[in-house]
């Protein structure tokens, strides 16, 4: 009696557990939009004229002054980075809504427009670097554009 009571509880902690993997796995979902694949001739630094650019992106906490926005506005952006996959989740946080995401990997780059949608975005997650061809996998992250508006 004693091996099926202590059968039990390995057995109800290892499923205690494995949800807790699932729902681990579920907080990087699918981006909101379909990216759209951008190729780059030479460096592309124009790419992040008028954005926020994070060179090298890195998960944590990022405040910057954007100008576009009137009088230095601070634009406070919140980014996750889940690996194995290298995907992208952000929010921004201080009243500005995201109209693109620019994540560069890679010769290409992944475009996320969220410009018209209604509600406006502030957050997304499973964002990718464009698919690598010779392995079918995403690019390792080079940088981050990102795009605001204000309400």
């Amino acid at each position: 009696m004693r091996r099926i009571a202590l059968m039990a509880s390995v057995l109800g902690a290892a499923a205690l557990l494995t949800a807790g993997l699932a729902v681990a796995q579920q907080t990087v979902t699918h981006p909101l939009v379909t990216p759209s694949v951008i190729q780059f001739d030479g460096a592309g630094s124009w790419a992040c004229v008028g954005g926020i650019k994070l060179d090298p992106p890195t998960a944590g906490s990022y405040e910057f002054k954007n100008f576009d926005l009137g009088g230095g506005h601070i634009v406070t952006i919140n980014l996750t980075i889940s690996y194995p996959g290298g995907k992208l989740t952000f929010a921004s946080t201080s009243g500005e809504f995201v109209t693109s995401v620019l994540v560069k990997g890679g010769p290409p780059a992944n475009l996320y427009n969220y410009s018209g949608m209604t509600p406006a975005v502030y957050t997304d997650s499973g964002l990718t670097p464009p698919i690598n061809p010779n392995n079918g996998k995403p690019y390792g992250f080079s940088h981050l554009c990102f795009y605001f508006d204000k309400e």
